[in-house]
């Protein structure tokens, strides 16, 4: 069968609890692969040394944050998000002052790519 002789099967919902239905987007079922999968931009991720599925945004809007789409995973940024999370706590940065960022970003390039970013002297990891 023709795919453009294909009519799109419409979704519907309710809208406030009412009776009213209206039409919402084309929730077909994928006919091949090819449509189920969304295409993963692949990066050689610096931080993991490996081809992984890279970022879908830049995380900052400017060289550094180039760099990261270009060349870091999802899966590392994962982990530096993590990381930071850890700076934050420790270091008590309030993430309202200017100074704060620029020590997360110097903090975040050495994580993923220099010596992998240090955490505070007095880091103690939680035990579970």
């Amino acid at each position: 069968m023709d795919r453009a002789a294909q009519a799109p099967v419409a979704c519907r919902r309710r809208i406030r609890g009412d009776d009213a239905v209206t039409p919402s987007i084309d929730c077909r079922t994928p006919r091949n692969l090819v449509e189920s999968v969304a295409m993963t931009r692949m990066v050689k991720c610096s931080k993991l040394g490996e081809t992984l599925p890279g970022l879908p945004y830049k995380p900052f809007n400017d060289a550094l944050g180039q760099r990261i789409y270009d060349s870091v995973s999802a899966q590392a940024w994962s982990l530096w998000i993590e990381h930071s999370k850890k700076l934050v706590n420790e270091y008590r940065l309030d993430l309202t002052l200017k100074k704060s960022h620029e020590v997360l970003k110097e903090q975040c390039e050495a994580f993923l790519f220099g010596d992998g970013g240090t955490l505070p002297a007095e880091y103690v990891p939680e035990k579970h």
